[in-house]
């Protein structure tokens, strides 16, 4: 009974994705690889990554850059043979100014971030709702609630674009460094290049998502969460999410020629290190608060 009450009535995987994220090994493989990462950039005779991966990526992507900074408007005018499909563009200003905005580049480098955030934020209103009106199993709405503020305190200081602007912590990384962005094209960005904080914004969010909300929210259904627990290998699936999504932001950044490819790799690290913080936070929290409360472990009637 104490074991299943601890994970949420997720059995023993309710929260396995934040104890492998929040152990000492995963935070300290991250810490490691940002020192390395820092190192080959600050260092003015290393910088292998940059002979080595940034610049042929770079050449690689410019060379294709009209298929990732082509703007939607302009493919549809260009490759379209519908003239009524480019009459009706042509006479919606609205339509045509949000197709000019619109870049697969951007997709790419914004989707997943947004998406992200937004079941986070979903997920919270969810705990939120069921908590007031007093619907489910009381605890686990806590401890989502709970999750939710923790993953906004972190996000804030340490979740790159993730609210629109860089945080706290990219600021300092990025004015330490001093890396400039890639040339050869206009692309408005005002801030530096190293880290990227869409990449770090997408590891952070997406990880977040997939080691503190996703589990949560299925324990709290005990028809989901008893199909859950009989699935192989959802471990596995919420890593790879994460790990899938936070790449198809740096591909959109590297593509768009934002930022060099180590940009984004080390974005996806710091990303990945803050998560394992709000991980340990959360897990620690749940120990000595929630789990106090009497009765955490029953359903609410």
């Amino acid at each position: 009974m104490g074991r299943r009450a601890r994970t949420g009535g997720g059995g023993e995987d309710g929260d396995g994705v934040a104890r492998i994220v929040a152990s000492r090994a995963f935070a300290g493989m991250c810490a490691v690889a940002i020192v390395v990462l820092a190192i080959d950039q600050g260092l003015e005779r290393s910088k292998l990554l940059e002979a080595y991966v940034d610049v042929p990526a770079y050449e690689y992507f410019y060379g294709r850059r009209g298929a990732y900074l082509g703007d939607l408007g302009e493919i549809v005018g260009r490759d379209t043979t519908s003239d009524v499909v480019k009459d009706f563009v042509r006479e919606t200003p609205a339509l045509g100014k949000l197709l000019s905005k619109v870049t697969l580049g951007r997709v790419l480098s914004n989707l997943p971030v947004v998406a992200a955030a937004g079941c986070i934020c979903l997920a919270g209103a969810y705990h939120g709702l069921c908590l007031a009106c007093n619907i489910g199993a009381r605890w686990i709405h806590a401890k989502g609630v709970l999750r939710f503020g923790i993953i906004v305190l972190f996000g804030y200081f340490c979740g790159g674009k993730g609210f629109g602007s860089d945080t706290v912590a990219m600021e300092f990384l990025k004015n330490s460094f001093g890396r400039q962005r890639p040339t050869g094209i206009e692309h408005g960005e005002r801030s530096l290049s190293f880290p990227s904080g869409h990449t770090n914004g997408a590891s952070f969010f997406c990880g977040a998502l997939a080691t503190l909300v996703v589990p949560n929210v299925v324990a709290s259904s005990p028809l989901v969460a008893k199909i859950w627990r009989g699935a192989r290998g959802t471990k596995a699936l919420l890593l790879a999410s994460w790990i899938v999504l936070t790449a198809v932001t740096g591909l959109g950044r590297v593509a768009s020629l934002k930022h060099w490819c180590s940009d984004c790799v080390c974005g996806t690290f710091t990303g990945a290190f803050t998560v394992s913080l709000a991980s340990t936070t959360a897990l620690a929290l749940e120990s000595k608060l929630l789990s106090r409360s009497p009765g955490h472990h029953l359903k609410s009637s």
